[in-house]
C-alpha cells in the first residue's frame, strides 16, 4: 500500500474493496483527476449494486475523481465522454466491432466489455465531487455472465494492462479538457457507434416493461426513444434496458 502523497495523482493497490468506494471515502484528501486502480476488488459493483465480475490481475479496474466545478456541472456528459475514451483506447489496440451502449457501457461484438458508474460525493445538498468507476475486461478468458466479453476473447491476444491503462488515462484527460472547453465531439462518436440505434429492446420505464426503439442521442445527452408509439427524450436513470 502506498504512503499518502497529496501531490501524486495515480495510485495502484493489489486489493481494495472497490476503487470507487475508496475514493468516495477519501475524496476530501485527493485532488481533481486522481486515478486509483487495483488488481482485485472484493466488492466491485456496477449500477443498482450489481456485482462486477473480474478475476485478479486480468482486467483494468480503476476510478477517477472529479472536483473541477465546471465538470461537476456537466454530470450527464461524464459517463458518455468516458465511454468514448474507452472506445478510442480499444480502437487504438485494434479491437474491431466496438460500440457504445447509452449511457454507460462499451460493447464488442454484441457483448459488454466495459462498464462505467458515476457516484456523487456530497456535503449536505452541495455536490463536492464525482467518482467515475471504470471496469474494462482485458485478459479474462471466461465469464459466468454470457453477455460479457474481453479483449482476449475477441482477439486471442494478451493485453499489456499497464500500457492500456496509460493509454486510457491519457484519453480520459483529453476528454475532460474538451468538456471544460465546451467541446462535445464525444456525441458524434456515440452517434456513429450507437449500439442501440434502431434496435427494439426491452426496457423498464415508469415501473413497466416496455419495448423501446432507439432513434438518436440528443445534444443534452438524453436518448430519443420510440415507446408505445410516442417519441420520448429520456435521461440516464429514468430507464434501464434488459436483454429480454
Amino acid at each position: 500500500m502506498h504512503l499518502f502523497n497529496i501531490f501524486k495523482r495515480q495510485f495502484h493497490y493489489k486489493k481494495l474493496d472497490s476503487t470507487s468506494s475508496f475514493l468516495s471515502r477519501n475524496y476530501k484528501k485527493y485532488c481533481n483527476l486522481t486515478f486509483v486502480s487495483a488488481d482485485f476488488q472484493t466488492d466491485g459493483h456496477g449500477r443498482i449494486n450489481r456485482k462486477w465480475e473480474s478475476e485478479e490481475s486480468k482486467n483494468l479496474m480503476f476510478s477517477f475523481l472529479i472536483k473541477d466545478k465546471t465538470i461537476l456541472e456537466k454530470y450527464d456528459s461524464l459517463s458518455l465522454s468516458t465511454a468514448v475514451s474507452v472506445f478510442n483506447s480499444l480502437k487504438i489496440f485494434n479491437l474491431n466491432n466496438v460500440s457504445i451502449k447509452w449511457p454507460n457501457d462499451v460493447y464488442a461484438n454484441d457483448k459488454k466489455i466495459c462498464g462505467i458508474l458515476l457516484e456523487g460525493c456530497s456535503n449536505g445538498s452541495q455536490l463536492e465531487s464525482i467518482v467515475v468507476g471504470v471496469g474494462v475486461n482485458l485478459n479474462q478468458e471466461e465469464f459466468d455472465n454470457d453477455n460479457a466479453t474481453s479483449y482476449f476473447i475477441e482477439t486471442k491476444n494478451i493485453m499489456d494492462i499497464v500500457l492500456f491503462k496509460r493509454t486510457l488515462y491519457k484519453e480520459i484527460k483529453k476528454s475532460i479538457i474538451k468538456l471544460k472547453n465546451n467541446n462535445n465531439d464525444y456525441l458524434n462518436v456515440i452517434r456513429e457507434n450507437n449500439y442501440l440505434l434502431n434496435k427494439e429492446v426491452y426496457a423498464e420505464y415508469n415501473n413497466e416493461i416496455v419495448i423501446a426503439k432507439a432513434l438518436d442521442i440528443n445534444d443534452d445527452n438524453t436518448i430519443k426513444l420510440l415507446i408505445n408509439g410516442e417519441i420520448k427524450d429520456i435521461r440516464s436513470g429514468e430507464i434501464s434496458f434488459h436483454k429480454e
